[in-house]
């Protein structure tokens, strides 16, 4: 799933707001050298209130879940980066080797993925592939975007 083509023109609100702000509040306190401690202080709350929107929350596939390919001793599955991962969601099975593969068809924020419980990040450029091979555990295993824009999973049962 794309994510909502308004996001851009609302950050550049939420960033010329910030500015604006930090700039009086400069003003206002008559210490310019504050002014980088206002525009802080409004991106922050810029940025709560956007990670509240539906429309700036990570953006999964959420409709496409994928099974991980099987053979005796390993299991498969790719995830295409572009705009976003597809499938969203892979299901494997818990304990059994996986190869997951990220294939990068495009470029955007996406291109960059972080793994947090694997302790993994990386970014690929359009074209390129990463290979990850580590053993699921039961649960859930998310990943995103650089940005938190995007995010999928893989559900090992």
């Amino acid at each position: 799933m794309k994510h909502n083509t308004n996001f851009k023109n609302m950050v550049g609100i939420a960033l010329g707001a910030s500015l604006i702000g930090g700039a009086a509040w400069a003003a206002q306190s008559g210490n310019i050298g504050t002014m980088a401690q206002g525009c802080q202080k409004m991106m922050s709350g810029m940025t709560g209130m956007m990670s509240g929107m539906s429309c700036c929350a990570p953006k999964t596939d959420a409709g496409a879940a994928a099974e991980a390919k099987q053979d005796a001793q390993l299991q498969r599955a790719t995830i295409t980066v572009n705009d976003g991962y597809t499938p969203g969601t892979v299901n494997v099975q818990a304990g059994k080797p996986l190869e997951l593969t990220f294939v990068a068809r495009g470029q955007s924020c996406a291109n960059t993925v972080i793994i947090p419980a694997l302790k993994q990040t990386f970014s690929l450029k359009n074209d390129e592939k990463k290979t990850l091979s580590f053993t699921p555990k039961k649960g859930t295993t998310t990943f995103r975007c650089s940005m938190g824009m995007y995010g999928g999973q893989i559900v090992a049962k």
